[in-house]
């Protein structure tokens, strides 16, 4: 499964229809591999922050990987949000 690139569903939409704007704070309850995280983190910029949740310890790892370059602004959370 790791041969196939993941890609965010609804990617450009979920991005639209949040409007991120800079020194946002992220709440990505069902954070994933962090596609749609790494976007709104982008926009946030330096002085934005993000809490990541998810229920999968596996795809916290990769989503902490995937986020490399915010990790002094990021929190991951092995948590089921429900």
């Amino acid at each position: 499964m790791d041969d196939f690139p993941h890609v965010s569903v609804l990617l450009r939409e979920v991005v639209e229809s949040l409007d991120p704007q800079p020194e946002d704070r992220i709440l990505d309850v069902t954070l994933g591999l962090a596609g749609h995280a790494l976007e709104l983190i982008k926009v946030a910029g330096s002085k934005g922050s993000l809490v990541g949740l998810d229920a999968d310890e596996e795809n916290l790892t990769k989503a902490k990987a995937q986020l490399v370059q915010y990790a002094d602004q990021s929190q991951f959370v092995h948590a089921n949000f429900s």
